[in-house]
């Protein structure tokens, strides 16, 4: 719901949205209510191809989650692995440790329309930045979150455990 207010002022940005949930059809109504079909698509479920595919696509990735719920949020690592600056919200769980504010991406509150308008904003208006930060998260999502950087940790931990 606070992206979909946040497009309200984005009138040159588009919001695909995938995933299902129960509040789709309340943000669907959201969207309509506001004008903003035209601009703010509900994909539903996708296969990961596509997911994949749409993370390729996109200018910037944002995680606008407003429940601390939400501890890690693995699709940053997604579209960090695909080069894409990430906007997500400080919920004090692990969101802000994924993407890092200023270096892979922007961290805003949560339920802020207006500092995830700003946030996003700025991202589109400023391709070097979003080219720069997707890079870092790139690079991020590879030394740190890939199967082989896991599971080194992993072993590691396991074997500080049985010294």
């Amino acid at each position: 719901n606070v992206l979909i207010e946040a497009m309200r002022e984005l009138p040159d940005a588009v919001a695909l949205i995938v995933g299902i949930g129960p509040l789709a059809a309340e943000w669907q109504a959201q969207a309509q209510a506001a004008g903003l079909a035209e601009r703010v698509h509900f994909l539903g479920e996708q296969p990961d191809a596509a997911v994949a595919a749409l993370y390729h696509a996109a200018d910037i990735f944002v995680l606008p989650s407003t429940n601390r719920a939400e501890t890690f949020g693995i699709v940053q690592t997604e579209a960090m692995a695909s080069g894409r600056p990430v906007i997500c919200t400080e919920l004090g769980t692990g969101t802000s440790y994924v993407n890092q504010h200023g270096v892979t991406g922007l961290v805003v509150p949560p339920n802020d329309p207006a500092a995830l308008t700003a946030a996003v904003r700025r991202l589109l208006v400023d391709e070097p930045l979003r080219r720069r930060m997707g890079e870092a998260g790139r690079q991020r999502a590879q030394s740190e979150f890939s199967i082989d950087a896991m599971l080194d940790r992993t072993l590691a931990f396991y074997r500080e455990a049985l010294q």
